[in-house]
């Protein structure tokens, strides 16, 4: 064993080496550095640390008649457990005079063991048995039988001791680790892990996890396959995991526990009405008529086909452009029929709708395919740019130092793009890129910028709208503070004085560009953290990202504040984006890697600040903690964490 250290040049430094006539089969350190090892001949060895330095000396030793196969120590080094390979188990405690009681064995079989706190072990037998031992007297209570699950090989102990609650991790063959709450046996959630991705559902059907398990964790409803993305009106619980070991409040509230069954979501078939059925026929300025039928079991009075999405190319097409022609009822069911007139884009289309049913299921519709081709003298592709920072606010508690050099940053490394430099930079009703700051973004010029779009972009174009200034969640829906906002707290005049969600929702779909990210850096001030505490922001983000097509970046997960960092010269989410968009000192970009050809699409700068921001933070939390003494910055032991959803397809964003 090398005992290193790393000295203030960042250079490892040996400062023990403790040698074993026996191989190591285990070993355990505690929070103040005792250390316990095991050797495969059964000895047993405890090292103390000397006061002055990392050196280790040898406390005390045992011979055991048993393989060991795991150790524990407390958190100060006071009390041990062995496990064996046969599943029994051993403890030992400080008594006097730096010297510890015998290790008393122990015959019960044990799938996992784990401590609690200084001298209280916590331990699942192979009878599905949990309790808790006292390691001073060998007493055990507490004793819970769980039939919640049973443990198919063996568990996991996890405890808190903020809520004095203990848990089990229990893995189950195909079907993932429950979480089981020992006190009351009840059984929370289940952890389900892929080669890509993970996800969390609970014992009503919410569920968290990384976006793509969204679509590719799946309830089975009589051999229909339901992706969890399709329950995530009523049942997407942003921070689940985290909730249901605190007891905090959740978002959700689900009147109807998916496990005890379900209805089946709607039926969704779309076609195209024309004659003409030839793919390459179409043309870019020829409206094309598009049939959306619906139809579910007819087991409620109600109207339940209530809402109905068809998305072009990824994009959501704006809801005025459907119209119903059918709504019929029967006994057995419910069908509805809709219409519409798409203008399709130069080369490759994509249709596909979506109906809610019972619960807000979603059904989806099979995905048409075709092409289009050039029937007009429409010009390239245009690349617009919406540029937005908010650093003086109309109170001095909401001033910001770096939301305008950020988004300035933002548009001058855009702007300097050869992706940009090769587009005409005007249209005929005004310039593709714009830079709003200060006392410009008001909410009234900001929606006049999006408003615009509506008649200067075309489907065909990009538009990339960054935002940097104050964000904050009330009743679940997301607001951008404008520079008139005098206080995150004067909720009286949210409605009519900020830009929520529903806003951007609003003016997004009716702009005709299909290839649309929305990239927020929005610090949330001190005040009002308990709103995102709660998770709200990533939920009504999230909504916002599947109800307009479109792709979003956020600075920060929702239960956490969006920190600004002098040494960078920029928040951390847009310094991630900047060192994306730059070159490394091979001269290829940072984010240009899946797959590297000289270009930076949405998905590509996504997962690289998903990557890069946590690992920045990492590195500059603890100094920046110190130096504020704690004050709007994050300690060492919080990760930052960026938000993404996509919907609609990737496209090209820098060059």
């Amino acid at each position: 064993i090398l005992n290193l250290s790393l000295d203030a040049k960042k250079n490892y430094q040996r400062e023990t080496t403790l040698s074993f006539k026996s191989p190591i089969v285990s070993m355990a350190v505690s929070d103040n550095q005792h250390l316990l090892v095991a050797t495969k001949d059964s000895s047993l060895f405890l090292y103390q640390p000397k006061k002055q330095n990392l050196e280790h000396s040898l406390l005390q030793q045992w011979q055991l008649n048993n393989t060991v196969q795991n150790l524990l120590l407390s958190p100060n080094g006071m009390a041990f457990a062995v496990q064996f390979k046969d599943k029994s188990y051993a403890i030992s405690y400080h008594k006097v005079n730096n010297q510890y009681s015998e290790v008393k064995l122990y015959k019960e079989k044990l799938l996992s063991l784990e401590f609690f706190n200084e001298q209280t072990l916590l331990a699942f037998s192979q009878n599905n048995e949990f309790f808790k031992q006292d390691v001073s007297t060998g007493k055990t209570f507490q004793e819970t039988s769980i039939t919640a699950v049973k443990a198919d090989h063996y568990g996991k102990i996890y405890s808190t001791a903020q809520t004095q609650q203990s848990y089990l991790l229990i893995p189950k063959k195909n079907k993932g680790i429950y979480l089981v709450q020992t006190q009351g046996d009840k059984r929370l959630g289940q952890l389900i892990s892929t080669t890509k991705t993970w996800a969390i559902v609970d014992q009503y059907g919410r569920y968290d996890g990384n976006l793509t398990a969204f679509e590719d964790v799946v309830w089975d409803a009589n051999s229909e396959l339901l992706s969890l993305d399709q329950f995530s009106e009523q049942y997407f619980e942003p921070g689940l995991l985290s909730k249901l070991i605190k007891s905090k409040n959740m978002i959700t509230t689900p009147q109807v526990n998916i496990e005890q069954g379900l209805y089946l979501p709607p039926q969704v078939e779309i076609s195209i009405l024309s004659n003409n059925n030839s793919a390459t026929a179409y043309s870019n300025n020829e409206k094309i008529s598009i049939k959306i039928v619906a139809q579910t079991s007819n087991y409620s009075n109600n109207d339940l086909l209530t809402n109905i999405k068809l998305f072009h190319n990824g994009k959501r097409v704006k809801f005025s452009a459907l119209k119903l022609k059918n709504n019929q009822y029967t006994k057995q069911q419910q069908i509805k029929e809709w219409q519409a007139n798409i203008l399709p884009n130069i080369g490759n289309n994509q249709l596909i709708a979506q109906v809610s049913g019972w619960e807000d299921i979603v059904g989806n519709s099979q995905t048409i395919k075709f092409s289009a081709l050039r029937k007009n003298n429409r010009p390239t592709a245009q690349f617009f740019i919406k540029s937005i920072g908010i650093n003086q606010y109309g109170s001095d508690d909401l001033t910001l130092n770096f939301a305008v050099p950020d988004a300035t940053a933002i548009f001058d490394i855009l702007t300097q793009s050869s992706l940009i430099k090769a587009q005409q930079t005007s249209i005929e009703h005004g310039k593709t890129q714009t830079l709003i700051i200060n006392k410009d973004a008001s909410k009234k010029k900001i929606l006049a910028q999006l408003d615009a779009l509506r008649y200067t972009s075309h489907k065909n174009d990009s538009l990339l709208v960054y935002m940097a200034g104050h964000g904050i969640v009330i009743d679940n829906q997301w607001y951008f503070l404008p520079q008139e906002a005098r206080s995150d707290q004067d909720t009286d005049t949210v409605s009519s004085a900020w830009l929520s969600s529903k806003d951007f929702m609003e003016k997004f779909i009716a702009i005709p560009s299909q290839q649309i990210v929305l990239v927020i850096d929005a610090c949330q001030s001190g005040a009002a953290t308990v709103d995102f505490n709660d998770f709200h922001q990533r939920r009504s983000l999230n909504g916002l990202s599947k109800e307009t097509g479109i792709h979003i970046i956020a600075a920060t997960r929702a239960d956490q504040n969006a920190p600004e960092f002098d040494e960078l010269g920029h928040g951390l989410f847009t310094y991630a984006l900047l060192k994306g968009m730059s070159k490394n000192k091979n001269g290829h970009l940072n984010a240009d890697k899946n797959p590297k050809d000289g270009v930076v699409s949405v998905i590509e700068l996504q997962d690289y600040v998903l990557n890069k921001v946590p690992l920045l933070a990492n590195q500059l939390a603890p100094k920046m903690f110190r130096l504020s003494r704690g004050q709007n910055t994050l300690d060492d032991r919080i990760i930052v964490t960026p938000m993404a959803s996509s919907q609609g397809k990737d496209f090209i964003i820098f060059k």
